[in-house]
């Protein structure tokens, strides 16, 4: 029994079609993880302004965590274990000093922030 050639067609399209698909939903969450990380940067960018007059914060928005410590700022996007650790112990949230350790982040690990500098324009 012999195959069609609308058959062998269809068969080596389908690979094809397979990444084709593939690629778009790759570019599809990589452009929502942009909106998102754009999103993340502008409310740094606002809580940063608004930790100006204060020594020591904390202010968590979601996954979002900023800590200002002894005039530096700290910015850390929270992992799923972070933030689960966070809601059964939200005294953390008042300790600025310990915040970071308590989630296994070390200040090494995180960039302190200028709240001078700009941050780029999205494209």
């Amino acid at each position: 029994m012999s195959t069609s050639w609308f058959q062998t067609l269809r068969a080596r399209a389908r690979p094809a079609a397979r990444r084709a698909e593939q690629g778009l939903e790759l570019r599809t969450v990589l452009q929502w993880q942009a909106n998102v990380t754009w999103q993340d940067s502008q409310s740094a960018s606002a809580l940063i302004a608004a930790l100006t007059p204060a020594s020591d914060a904390v202010v968590r928005v979601d996954s979002l965590l900023v800590v200002k410590r002894g005039g530096a700022i700290f910015v850390n996007t929270l992992t799923l274990e972070q933030v689960q650790k966070l809601e059964h112990q939200p005294s953390l949230l008042t300790n600025p000093d310990g915040i970071l350790e308590a989630l296994g982040v070390h200040a090494g690990q995180v960039e302190p922030i200028d709240p001078d500098q700009e941050l780029p324009a999205r494209e």
